[in-house]
């Protein structure tokens, strides 16, 4: 008898050791400081002052104490000033000290410095890091935060003048003008002005701006000149730091009588335009037979045909869908001319921009089931759903405490073709019963009616030993 009892007492020590083994094991797993930094301008002047933001959190449950975050300036930076919501930042160390942090609390500091002059056209890049990554820490993928800083030129100095202008006539109307790179150190040249007056030697009124991408020479094209009028164009150089520099050489060209030319062609609906590049003659409106208009490669009937200055106007039989491909083609015996009776040339497959929006919703999912899974999770499952027109992009799982609603977005699947789809609802609590319903969103941003209402209670909680006995040669664990 004594012997049984000095093993029970043996057997509950050895269980006691385990228990509190396993219990601070968890608790060292469920420490997690996290470690964000934000910064207010991420691409400032050269001598002007940023703010850095770091937010230390723990989303762990136990408290963790003695935080220490490594907050070191990098080399292009000043401090100015720090002010810590929690524990103390030394500037000397670059050490930013937390005395403690609860589960679910955070702190943060924030440091005010200056970007040095100097440091233009250059990247800053500045980290917070937890120093003690590995020990009380498990998870290191989120114990260290960067910003990156694009400094910019604190320049006053306007860069040279654009060399070898030159200005030509090209057919249609237009003006072609043709200038050199220029070279700037500094910020360097960001874009071009192209600038015109019908009087030589001005005032000028810019027509225009090309980008500095580092080509060796540069092309506008002025398509707004008037047939017949000369005209006079000068280019400046615009750098980084906005300031321009003096007038090129002036250069000068006179615009030739041209046709008029299709700019675009758009549809949306059942109205399809045709923009020319200046008025045409209301007289010469061509009739519904000049055109062949292809919807998806099938032949679409022409109702109506319209002159609106610039513009002709067709009437199609049918509308046109969100992402069908639409094409024209133009034969004409009745002449499209402009007012002064230049005729316009015939086209053939010419790309319509279609910009039709679609406005029918998808319908509803099918074969929706929500199922409690271990953790406590509640897993969704639903076939997937094609709609004619703009396709479905996506799908909204929405969920309720009450059968009918209201719901609540909890997550969302997007369409990739496949044959049915899995969402995983993480959020629920255990023991509490859900009602799921799934809707269709597509390309038009049309949400389908809401599913057939699913339900499911999720399910957390793990078996619990509540005692152990033993009798004889017998074991008896009941949970």
């Amino acid at each position: 008898m004594r012997l049984q009892n000095k093993t029970c007492l043996f057997l509950s020590f050895l269980f006691g050791l385990l228990l509190l083994s396993n219990t601070k094991s968890l608790a060292q797993q469920n420490r997690d400081i996290s470690i964000t930094k934000t910064v207010d301008n991420t691409s400032p002047t050269e001598g002007n002052n940023v703010v850095f933001t770091i937010t230390a959190q723990n989303l762990g449950s136990p408290p963790v104490r003695n935080i220490l975050i490594n907050e070191q300036l990098p080399s292009g930076l000043t401090y100015v000033s720090h002010n810590a919501s929690d524990g103390t930042y030394s500037l000397s160390t670059g050490i930013w000290t937390i005395s403690r942090l609860n589960g679910g609390q955070a702190a943060t500091l924030t440091i005010t410095v200056t970007v040095n002059q100097g440091t233009g056209g250059t990247s800053i890049t500045n980290t917070a890091t937890l120093n003690d990554i590995g020990k009380t820490d498990p998870n290191a993928a989120n114990n260290q935060s960067s910003v990156q800083l694009q400094v910019q030129f604190d320049d006053a100095t306007p860069p040279g003048s654009p060399q070898n202008v030159t200005a030509t006539a090209a057919s249609g109307g237009v003006i072609t003008i043709s200038f050199d790179d220029v070279d700037e150190s500094g910020s360097g040249v960001a874009t071009y002005s192209i600038k015109r007056s019908a009087l030589q030697g001005g005032p000028y009124t810019e027509v225009g701006t090309v980008a500095d991408n580092e080509s060796t020479s540069y092309t506008f094209t002025d398509n707004s000149a008037s047939d017949g009028t000369t005209y006079y164009f000068v280019v400046t150089a615009i750098d980084a730091a906005s300031n321009e520099g003096a007038n090129s050489l002036e250069v000068t060209a006179t615009a030739d009588a041209s046709p008029p030319l299709l700019q675009a062609a758009t549809v949306t609906g059942m109205a399809l335009q045709l923009k020319y590049n200046e008025a045409l003659d209301a007289n010469s409106a061509p009739s519904a037979g000049d055109f062949t208009v292809q919807v998806n490669g099938i032949s679409r009937a022409v109702d109506k045909v319209a002159i609106n200055i610039e513009n002709i106007d067709l009437t199609l039989a049918s509308p046109v869908f969100q992402g069908d491909n639409v094409t024209i083609s133009y034969t004409g015996s009745n002449i499209i001319k402009d007012m002064a009776g230049n005729k316009a040339a015939n086209f053939s497959g010419q790309i319509v921009a279609n910009n039709s929006i679609d406005d029918i919703a998808p319908g509803a999912p099918q074969n929706v089931i929500a199922t409690a899974i271990v953790g406590g999770n509640i897993q969704i499952l639903f076939d997937d759903l094609d709609e004619i027109g703009s396709g479905v992009n996506s799908y909204s799982v929405k969920r309720s405490t009450s059968s009918g609603g209201p719901y609540t977005q909890v997550g969302t699947v997007n369409d990739d073709e496949s044959p049915n789809y899995r969402f995983t609802d993480n959020t629920s609590l255990d023991g509490t019963l859900y009602y799921y319903v799934i809707t269709a969103i597509d390309a038009g941003n049309n949400e389908s009616p809401p599913s057939v209402e699913v339900s499911a209670t999720a399910d957390g909680v793990s078996p619990a030993l509540e005692s152990a006995s033993v009798k004889d040669a017998n074991l008896q664990l009941n949970f």
